[in-house]
């Protein structure tokens, strides 16, 4: 009775290696796809961004975002007037923001003055 518990457990034992070898080695390709993910995936964290410089209308467009959100938040009637403007005078606006480390006074001097110039034309 003895020897045909160690012959069962045996046979299971030899039964279930090719099972756990099988396993190994799946787990080993996929352990080198994840470090080849891995691999791909640092190669465009090291990429350099898209800056200004190499694309104008980018520019031109983050520009006025951030210009357009700190008004916004800042001086919400003030926005109204800006929205108002034509599309010219809205980059000069911006323009003299940028051009005056972003402050944002004179910047709103001159959109007021843009603005009352647009209105009285009008």
């Amino acid at each position: 009775m003895h020897n045909l518990v160690i012959i069962k457990l045996l046979f299971l034992f030899f039964m279930l290696l090719p099972l756990e070898v099988s396993a190994t080695s799946s787990d080993d390709s996929y352990l080198q796809a994840l470090d080849a993910e891995a691999e791909s995936s640092s190669n465009l964290q090291n990429k350099k961004p898209l800056t200004y410089e190499k694309d104008p209308r980018l520019n031109q467009k983050m520009r006025h975002n951030e210009f357009n959100k700190r008004l916004s938040k800042e001086l919400p009637a003030t926005t109204r007037a800006y929205n108002k403007l034509t599309n010219e005078n809205k980059q000069k606006v911006v323009d003299t923001y940028f051009a005056n480390k972003k402050n944002m006074s004179v910047a709103t001097r001159l959109l007021f003055n843009l603005y009352f110039k647009q209105k009285t034309s009008n």
